[in-house]
């Protein structure tokens, strides 16, 4: 049927709004015309550029009109597409982008119009404007129709109307395609939880992977196998994240398979420590990166997840299983693969089957994804429906998803039946995949089709891909102007989520974002003329028709035959291999630079795997360029680089080596993301001019034209943080409001500088000006540095949302703020605050709770503190989970501890000159205790609840050690105790002891008052004491008491010079439990004790004792022979 008889019979609703398009794009060519005709009166009326180029009633109308017509040739292109007609398609997709390209001509004519009228108000720009203008007319003459001359635009003009008219006439003769186009998106929720119906089968794998293994390669690979779709990787994304599997394993990491061995091993090095990148450029060869993995497996248990393996890679993995036979016996590689792609290797490896869904799950699956927000309330008929189609799609989970996001467009009867009817009437995977994209909102089919640019299992980053649509053109914020562009992008990717064009892959606490294998072969099939990706070894013979082109390194050379570059719109170039030796290589720039030259429509450039000096200066010649990506080892950008007014985002790729960046870059005014470090931003003048900015900024303030603090005032848009240094140069409350600090509501953090602590007669004038920095109230993040204002600003207490507030070098604030009262507060941190002596109830606040979210505070640098108290009758620091008090040193009093406080870290104070508390192990709920002094416990400023969760406790470098045995004798929970360089005497130590129920090792070293050891009868723990260490106890003469420690299986005496044979208890030999022995240093011991060594004694080590006892043993003369026999690892030096 054809397009025009679709609409008529009201089968297809988009075919019929198409029936108008006709009409609208004939008065969309009028208006065109119009404005073609304005243009050229001004050209010839008018000799100065703004005057030529002001804004007109009738090119408003016309850029209106442009946009109906280009809406119009979407819908034409993609009905075109999906019904097959490739030449209709075809020629209204070219239509459509000579009309981005005419609007572009438009809008950079505007742009420079605006600039010049600009830099007249800022004389700090006017050279420079100039030189870009010369630049700006010597383009315009060189390259005709390409840019953007009043003649080229109406030439421009000429062209979209002959071809609007040709494409009004093929529709209005009814020449098209029959279709059965997309609805139009029906608004449905986004939310993508996915129903998992694997808890068995993980549980099983789980277990395969933590069960002992006692062989080597093949037994140590478990394949998942499966029919595509099936869910392997799901599957294998739960046992990754299982919690056994984190326990068992010592790293773990997830990497999907390419084709080149030196790729897989550079991802599987990268994927288990991030921060070995840093050290690829290195690795030139395979030799290399093997021997890189040897070293990091070595006596490690790991888990290496490889996804997706197919059976062209045998040869490669028995290279690279070769590196890691010398791991941890209990190492494992879980491999996922497709059952008739396994590689032969895998079929001696544990093989799990993953098998399909039966037919009541595969229904649940698909019901939650046609109806997210209620899958509970599903009409009976439509439940009929559903069943009956969900036992058609053989069981996969991909399949289930994909035609849940179809039905779930409507709940129309009519459309599930013919769904199941027409659509699935081949039981085969195929027609369910090009149903689901064939139903796709059009705007989502560009987005969707974009993703075959990119290679098989790209991990996409949703900003990123955010801003790669914007660029291309695809995000039309069509009636949703309070939206921003990223914002309606991202809605665009939530809902290819939510139809599962997308797979979200969980691995730890980071969140990757999949492309389906399958579904990516979908969008290289279905974009095959539009958009192409060209890899090593493939043939460059590329179609005229491709506007989006994808090539790595080694394909540049041959793409400088391509005929269409000066039509290309997008030139993604990706390295060949990861570490090719790419950086500065003159082939390439020559290649590049070719290219660059005749691709002057590009909207997209990406150079980011390429090492670059500089870019070729005919870069700023892409007056359509809205994103580049560069590497950050470039060292400098030509100054044309300001020509780009259409240039949106600027992004540097690692550790930027830039000198600066370029003065001419704060002309490109519709620039929204900046991706490099703020301190390049710092000292460019002008900045205000870049108000699109959302990113980060920082603002080195200065009393000269284009460096002051009213630079910031238009740019609203930012999304991270804001840095503003050199204050001292603002001298009024009035001249810090022209900022407009409190205009900024997306704003993440704000950090406010002045370059010197101690400044004269500041103190009233920071006030003032600081009070002038109000930002907006949802400000998360606040950081204040060297403010010399007495008081903290009146706005402090109403950030409502404030999270992490950092006063630092703020050395003559006397009375803190009432932080108490901000509810969100997270973070505090204060750090030399010189002028503070006292905290007290009005750091509190007067709400019902104080810090009532606070989790982190640090006091540090305080030289006057002398009391910090807190109030009785107020619930304060409910939350509090870490405290540090470091460098106070007149400090005598602080509040009790918390028992919600688990980490407490207190150095240089006159009260605890130190301690430390911290929980034992990341997940456990033991705590450890480090302290100089028992006073902590005697003074009671433990909380009952921590003393009682004490294991470990090290007491060191106490003078006087008092006790109160009842105070010690609470450390219930105590199994570990360690004292140094403590003034303790026998009676002492004995009294501190004596009440330890659960202590199973004691370590004691330097105390030298110390004669013997504590006779047992007194001791609570005799029975349970496993480790005993004494080291450096130069008056320790008698070890007597040891016979009563039955369960000793650790000993260590070493530099104790009073300790001989006659030291250790007549019954020795009877310490039935004793594994090692170890005596060092001790250089009075002889002979080992008369009664011998206990049967039990595993390891035997004297060293550096009497060379008496040493000759002895070393011969092994008379009886040493015999009890040293009974010993199997001696070590005698």
């Amino acid at each position: 049927m054809e397009l025009m008889e679709a609409a008529a019979s009201g089968l297809d609703p988009a075919a019929a709004r198409l029936a108008e398009a006709p009409k609208h794009l004939r008065s969309a060519s009028r208006a065109m015309e119009g404005l073609a005709a304005e243009i050229q009166s001004r050209d010839d009326l008018y000799g100065c550029e703004e005057e030529r180029w002001a804004p007109s009633c009738r090119g408003k109308v016309a850029g209106l009109e442009a946009e109906v017509m280009k809406a119009y040739m979407l819908k034409i292109w993609f009905i075109s597409a999906g019904a097959g007609n490739k030449v209709l398609a075809l020629q209204a997709r070219d239509a459509t982008y000579l009309i981005e390209d005419l609007e572009d001509m438009i809008d950079y004519r505007r742009l420079q119009s605006n600039l010049a009228r600009r830099a007249k108000a800022r004389r700090h720009q006017s050279d420079l404007l100039r030189a870009l203008m010369c630049g700006w007319k010597r383009l315009i003459g060189c390259h005709g129709p390409s840019s953007s001359s009043p003649k080229s635009i109406i030439r421009g003009i000429s062209v979209v109307n002959e071809e609007t008219r040709r494409l009004g006439q093929l529709l209005g003769n009814g020449a098209g395609p029959s279709s059965n186009p997309a609805p139009l998106d029906s608004g449905r929720e986004t939310g993508h939880t996915v129903v998992s119906r694997r808890h068995k089968e993980r549980g099983e794998i789980v277990q395969m992977l933590i069960q002992p293994c006692h062989k080597t390669v093949p037994e140590m690979i478990v394949c998942i196998v499966g029919i595509g779709g099936i869910g392997k990787t799901t599957l294998a994304q739960m046992v990754f994240n299982d919690a056994r599997v984190g326990q068992h394993f010592d790293v773990k990491c997830w990497v999907s398979v390419s084709n080149n061995k030196m790729n897989l091993t550079a991802e599987i090095l990268r994927s288990a420590q991030p921060a070995w990148d840093g050290s690829a450029e290195k690795m030139v060869d395979f030799e290399m990166l093997k021997s890189e993995l040897l070293r990091f497996v070595a006596s490690k248990r790991y888990l290496i997840v490889l996804d997706d393996v197919c059976n062209s890679t045998d040869e490669m993995l028995l290279d690279i299983l070769s590196a890691l036979r010398s791991a941890d016996i209990g190492s494992r590689i879980l491999v996922t693969s497709r059952m008739n792609m396994m590689p032969c290797m895998l079929v001696t490896s544990q093989l799990y089957t993953v098998n399909p869904l039966n037919s009541d799950d595969c229904w649940a699956l698909l019901k939650e994804h046609a109806f997210p927000s209620n899958s509970e309330d599903v009409h009976p008929d439509l439940e009929l429906i559903g069943r009956q189609i969900a036992a058609k799609i053989n069981g996969s989970p991909l399949i289930a998803k994909l035609v849940g996001g179809v039905l779930g467009d409507t709940r129309s009867k009519i459309h599930w039946m013919n769904i199941m009817e027409i659509a699935l009437q081949d039981d085969t995977i195929f027609p369910a995949l090009h149903l689901s994209y064939k139903y796709l909102p059009a705007h989502l089919k560009r987005c969707f089709v974009y993703c075959s640019l990119f290679p098989h299992d790209y991990k996409f980053d949703p900003t990123h891909l955010s801003h790669l649509w914007i660029a291309e053109g695809f995000v039309q914020p069509q009636g949703r102007a309070e939206k921003r562009m990223e914002d309606v992008a991202r809605e665009y990717f939530d809902e290819l989520l939510s139809r599962s064009f997308f797979q979200e892959l969980k691995l730890g606490h980071k969140t990757y974002y999949l492309v389906h294998d399958l579904l990516h072969d979908l969008a290289k099939s279905v974009a095959a003329e539009d958009c192409v990706r060209i890899e090593d070894d493939m043939n460059c013979d590329i179609m005229l028709t491709v506007r989006h082109l994808s090539v790595t390194m080694n394909s540049l050379h041959g793409l400088t035959s391509f005929g269409s570059l000066e039509k290309l719109r997008t030139l993604l170039i990706q390295r060949s291999l990861p570490f090719s030796n790419s950086c500065f290589q003159p082939d390439f720039a020559v290649d590049l630079k070719n290219l660059l030259l005749k691709s002057k429509n590009l909207r997209v450039l990406d150079l980011s795997d390429f090492c670059l000096e500089e870019l070729p200066r005919c870069i700023g010649d892409l007056l359509h360029l809205r994103y580049i990506s560069i590497h950050g080892s470039i060292q400098r950008l030509p100054e044309s680089i300001g020509k780009l007014l259409q240039l949106q985002t600027l992004r540097f790729i690692g550790k930027c080596s830039l000198n600066k960046l370029p003065a001419s870059i704060t002309m490109l005014v519709n620039l929204r993301h900046l991706d490099i470090e703020t301190k390049y931003t710092a000292g460019l003048a002008g900045i205000g001019q870049l108000a699109n900015l959302q990113g980060s900024l920082e603002l080195h303030v200065e009393k000269r034209e284009g460096h002051k603090l009213e630079e910031l005032r238009n740019i609203n848009g930012l999304r991270g943080s804001l840095k503003i240094k050199g204050l001292e140069n603002v001298s009024s409350n009035e001249e810090a409001r022209k900022a407009e600090l409190n205009k900024k509501e997306y704003l993440n953090t704000l950090n406010l500088e002045w370059s010197y602590a101690s400044r004269n007669n500041s103190l009233a004038a920071d006030a003032k000006v600081l009070e002038g920095l109000q930002p907006h109230q949802g400000i998360q993040v606040l950081h204040i540095r060297r403010y010399c204002g007495t008081e903290a600003p009146n706005w402090l207490q109403s950030l409502r949302l404030l999270c992490s507030l950092h006063l630092i070098n703020c050395r003559s604030l006397v009375i803190l703020p009432p932080l108490g009262l901000l509810g969100t507060l997270r973070y505090l941190h204060m750090k030399e605050l010189c002028a503070v002596d006292r905290i007290g109830h009005e750091f509190y606040g007067t709400g019902d709770v104080a810090f009532p979210s606070l989790s982190a505070l640090e006091l540090d640098d305080f030289p006057k503190l002398r009391e910090w108290s807190g109030i009785e009758d107020k619930n304060s620091f409910p939350c509090l989970e870490r405290l540090s008090l470091m460098d106070c040193p007149e400090l005598i009093k602080i509040p009790l501890f918390l028992p919600t406080t688990r980490k407490i870290t207190i150095e240089r104070t006159q009260l605890i000159p130190h301690m430390r508390l911290a929980p034992f192990s990341p997940s456990s709920e033991m705590l450890q205790l480090d302290i100089c002094t028992s006073s902590v416990v005697l003074k009671k400023l433990l909380h009952k609840h921590h003393i009682e969760s004490i294991v470990v406790l090290n007491i060191s470098g106490a003078e006087q050690l008092l006790v109160a045995t009842e105070q010690l004798g609470s450390l219930i929970s105590l199994q570990r105790l360690q004292f140094s360089r403590c003034d303790l005497t026998d009676q002492t130590l004995r009294s501190i002891l004596q009440d330890l129920p659960c202590l199973s090792a004691l370590e004691i070293t330097d105390l030298p008052n110390i004669t013997s050891f504590p006779v047992s009868g007194a001791l609570k723990f005799f029975t349970v004491l496993t480790e005993l260490c004494i080291r450096n106890c130069q008056s320790l003469c008698s070890l007597s008491s040891l016979q009563c420690f039955d369960s000793l299986k650790y000993l260590v005496i070493e530099r104790c010079p009073e300790i001989t044979a006659a030291s250790f208890p007549v019954n020795f030999s009877n310490l039935s439990s004793l594994k090692v022995l170890r005596i060092s240093y001790c250089s009075e011991l002889r002979s080992l004790p008369a009664c011998g060594l206990p049967s039990s004694l595993e390891t035997l080590h004297i060293i550096a004792c009497h060379p008496e006892l040493s000759n002895q043993l070393r011969n092994r003369k008379g009886h040493y022979s015999e009890k040293l026999a009974i010993v199997p690892s001696v070590l005698i030096q």
